[in-house]
């Protein structure tokens, strides 16, 4: 094959030099640079005679190109994850999925396991459950067990069963670095869904309550995370909420979970 000057081996030793210049921006966490090269590998990856129309499933070099190619968007996931680009995130795992659905028969990715359950932690913690769901269902079931896939299904069970403590312990334990951005941003949700049912459900709470309920280290924190918060007044040693209706209320995600297990929140008001 030819396309242009440059024939499909040709190709590949271009796009494997800019792979490793990428790959070593990356680690470096040059993201700047890894945008350019990414960019530059994509236009590359268009001229690959395995993913223009017609191709030829017997191509010498078509497990070369698609490897490349996958390679190349499992590093542009993970640095989408490290800087949030949620958007870039969600279109380069687009692209990514459909090369591990659609080349099924090349050589499994190492890395497969490892961004589907950052995915599908990526899911959660934009409270996406309906896709999370989703996908879980298209994971063959003996993948469940994987630790990057054990662990994200470990954490929409603690979710839904509101055992918000062993959410807190699970950021220490995260199975990959790459997990953390997501986790922080999972807690996040959490912390906004608990704040907003609390305020429902009492008129006011102690600053040390809120800190314990929140999953936060230091009422302090508590203090500081709270002044982002609309409704929420600081008077004294307490914070003090304005109410809105059930019907409202009742809207909110989670809302029943949540207010099954705000009871050891009245226990500390109650103790203190």
């Amino acid at each position: 094959f030819f396309f242009g000057e440059m024939s499909a081996t040709e190709l590949i030793v271009d796009a494997n030099k800019k792979f490793q210049d990428f790959k070593n921006a990356y680690q470096d966490n040059k993201f700047a640079e890894c945008v350019k090269l990414l960019n530059e590998l994509k236009m590359v990856f268009i001229k690959f005679p395995s993913f223009l129309p017609g191709a030829d499933k017997n191509s010498a070099t078509r497990e070369k190109e698609v490897v490349l190619a996958r390679q190349t968007l499992e590093y542009a996931v993970l640095m989408n994850s490290k800087e949030q680009k949620l958007e870039e995130f969600e279109r380069n795992m687009c692209h990514l999925q459909s090369l591990y659905d659609d080349y099924s028969d090349v050589m499994p990715s190492e890395r497969r396991k490892l961004i589907t359950g950052l995915n599908l932690l990526r899911l959660l913690a934009l409270n996406r459950t309906t896709e999370f769901h989703t996908q879980l269902e298209l994971i063959p079931t003996e993948d469940h067990d994987d630790m990057y896939i054990r662990d994200v299904i470990q954490l929409e069970r603690f979710l839904m069963e509101g055992s918000y403590h062993k959410l807190l312990q699970a950021r220490s334990k995260v199975p990959s670095n790459e997990y953390i951005v997501f986790m922080n941003m999972l807690l996040d949700t959490v912390r906004t869904e608990v704040a907003d049912c609390s305020a429902r459900a009492y008129e006011k709470l102690s600053v040390q309550g809120a800190a314990k309920l929140l999953m936060f280290d230091s009422p302090k924190e508590a203090i500081e995370w709270a002044k982002s918060k609309d409704g929420w007044t600081l008077e004294g040693d307490f914070f003090v909420f304005d109410r809105q209706t059930e019907e409202e209320a009742r809207a909110m995600p989670f809302h029943d979970i949540i207010m099954n297990n705000l009871a050891y929140a009245h226990e500390m008001e109650r103790i203190v």
